[in-house]
């Protein structure tokens, strides 16, 4: 049974985005199954647009080597945002473009579905995060969100441009996912799966 998100905590946000400034927000913590170096060189390649800033929320073990990568790249379109519980994770997250998942190359990278793509989907944002035969089996690639090959920060970068580029296909990631979201992964339509399982395991006792 996949995590999912709880939809008290996430959803979607009636405030108006920027409209100057196209935000790409990450949050979680900072490990290595997370890949932040890769959004960090992808905010190195996109730095000659300027309307392009990315948010990174959260702590962790790798944090300071983050802040490290981007000060060594003079970056200037990357914001590091400490720990914030799930109401102002909501109302800063919430307003985002993108919302990005896991980049990461470790075994439970590639294995899982992380949660921050769940809470992506609940909160209506278009989701951009590392493909992976497990991603494949639970999304469509620009159905439900936008995959893209893990260590590689040119693919991600060129995902945002891209879904810049194209408002059309950015509203339809962030509608179709949530809807996916809705039908699949609430606590509702979790509980469903688990009751299911149990009632297996029971009848095979």
């Amino acid at each position: 049974v996949p995590t999912g998100a709880d939809e008290h905590t996430y959803y979607p946000l009636s405030a108006e985005r920027e409209p100057e400034i196209f935000r790409v927000v990450y949050f979680g913590t900072f490990i290595p199954n997370h890949g932040v170096a890769t959004i960090i060189s992808a905010a190195a390649c996109l730095s000659d647009e300027p309307a392009i800033r990315f948010d990174l929320i959260g702590e962790g073990p790798d944090r300071q080597l983050a802040e490290q990568q981007a000060a060594r790249l003079g970056l200037q379109n990357v914001t590091f945002l400490g720990w914030m519980e799930p109401d102002e994770l909501r109302q800063r997250a919430g307003t985002a473009d993108i919302c990005l998942g896991a980049f990461g190359t470790t075994p439970q990278s590639l294995m899982t579905v992380q949660n921050k793509i769940f809470a992506g989907l609940a909160m209506r944002l278009a989701v951009v995060s590392g493909d992976s035969p497990t991603m494949r089996q639970v999304f469509q690639h620009r159905r439900h969100l936008y995959l893209v090959e893990r260590l590689n920060p040119q693919a991600l970068a060129e995902a945002i441009l891209t879904l810049k580029r194209q408002p059309d296909l950015l509203k339809s990631l962030a509608d179709q996912g949530y809807d996916y979201y809705i039908s699949n992964f609430t606590t509702q339509a979790l509980g469903a799966k688990y009751l299911a399982h149990l009632r297996e395991l029971v009848s095979r006792v």
